[in-house]
């Protein structure tokens, strides 16, 4: 079984109270505003070495465990968006909830300052705000592009350091 690093961006409209601080992943993946903006994909099979999609590839998803930051989001969306079902799944937020038992602070940001790497780029999804995938410009998708490898570089990074604590 292969696995794979997924992170996934997607629509928000914050003005229009579309987000994920006013509706719970249910309600804003099945909303009709849904959108797929873009992912990451770290696969074994390539080094972990970070790919940019605008669209979910086609893969032998059965043969795969998916690793995410937040499974309930992102295995969600995959399985509601899109009918995949992976062979396994790994939700390295769960990981960390279990190896720092006590703590609060299981986001990547956190989790990047507790192995002392840089953490996200901040303020990078508001350009995306409000807009639709055939509104972004080229500079927009750049952006996010690099923001979003960013996020896989990180989540990977992050799983490889957990998964040596986790039975």
């Amino acid at each position: 079984m292969e696995r794979v690093v997924l992170d996934l961006e997607t629509r928000v409209d914050t003005k229009a109270g579309y987000s994920l601080t006013k509706m719970t992943y249910l309600e804003y993946v099945r909303d009709s505003r849904f959108q797929l903006l873009c992912g990451v994909l770290c696969r074994e099979s390539n080094g972990f070495k970070p790919e940019f999609f605008k669209e979910l590839p086609n893969l032998d998803w059965r043969n795969i465990e998916l690793i995410t930051h937040n499974m309930h989001f992102d295995g969600l969306i995959i399985a509601e968006v899109f009918g995949i079902i992976a062979g396994r799944y790994t939700d390295t937020l769960a990981y960390s909830r279990y190896h720092n038992k006590g703590s609060t602070l299981h986001g990547l940001d956190d989790l990047a300052a507790f192995y002392g790497i840089p953490g996200k780029t901040h303020d990078v999804l508001a350009i995306t705000d409000g807009k639709h995938r055939d509104s972004l410009t080229a500079e927009d998708w750049a952006t996010l592009e690099t923001y979003t490898l960013q996020d896989g570089k990180l989540g990977t990074y992050i799983w490889t350091m957990l998964e040596k604590h986790v039975p």
